[in-house]
């Protein structure tokens, strides 16, 4: 799964936030300054990094509508939406202000995903939004195909894969969940791990125990463990 994202360079913190909360090997995401190279024409990558793309995400803010290179990429993104079949681009508003200057007719009345200074919520919408448009486009592609079986087959297998890794709880979740079993259990004892499929946390609660968060597909599992 290939991720075009759109974004104005003020808002760039947030941006390479989001790209590390997604791990690379999964979804590969193109991000203008870490995929373009020396001498590099920029027209050209955009519009090559646009077409190879699954989604687009485009990060709404007063900035970034004023930005002239968004303003193209939005254009490239359209055409290339007319001529798929289902909806490649996907707004995430970061300022509700910025609703005041959009005035795209194509994509004003498209459901967005909001920032709102909730970047965990934020960020779980957006891993709803691949594991969806993942689905719809293996949907599209097995019905192309004439080896109908075999490409169900492999989009089940993917399909699996990403709800796994991408509905995993996050630290912040971990750390509320060994709170709630263990009240003196603080932040800054708890020991944090993200493994392939799966990720885990742990919190001493005595000298010879301590207690140990397990989470996969949106669930987490706890219990004592031996130090």
């Amino acid at each position: 799964m290939k991720i075009f994202i759109s974004y104005s360079t003020t808002d760039e913190q947030l941006v390479r936030k989001l790209a590390k909360y997604i791990p690379k090997g999964v979804v590969d995401i193109w991000i203008d300054h870490s995929k373009m190279s020396g001498g590099s024409k920029l027209t050209k990558e955009i519009k090559k990094g646009i077409d190879d793309a699954d989604i687009y995400f485009l990060f709404l803010s007063q900035n970034s509508l004023d930005s002239d290179w968004v303003e193209k990429e939005i254009e490239w993104a359209i055409k290339k939406e007319e001529s798929l079949k289902y909806e490649f681009i996907v707004p995430i508003l970061l300022e509700e202000e910025a609703l005041k200057k959009w005035n795209n007719k194509k994509l004003k009345d498209r459901i967005y995903i909001t920032y709102l200074d909730d970047f965990h919520k934020m960020a779980h919408e957006i891993k709803d939004t691949i594991i969806t448009k993942t689905i719809d486009k293996y949907d599209k592609e097995c019905l192309l195909k004439s080896k109908l079986l075999e490409y169900i087959f492999g989009t089940i297998v993917t399909i699996l894969a990403i709800i796994a890794y991408f509905t995993e709880p996050t630290e912040k979740e971990h750390i509320m969940r060994l709170q709630s079993e263990v009240s003196s259990c603080s932040e800054s004892q708890v020991s944090y791990q993200d493994a392939l499929f799966l990720n885990y946390a742990s919190c001493p609660i005595s000298k010879d125990k301590e207690l140990l968060s397990v989470g996969v597909f949106d669930m987490i599992f706890t219990r004592e463990q031996d130090r």
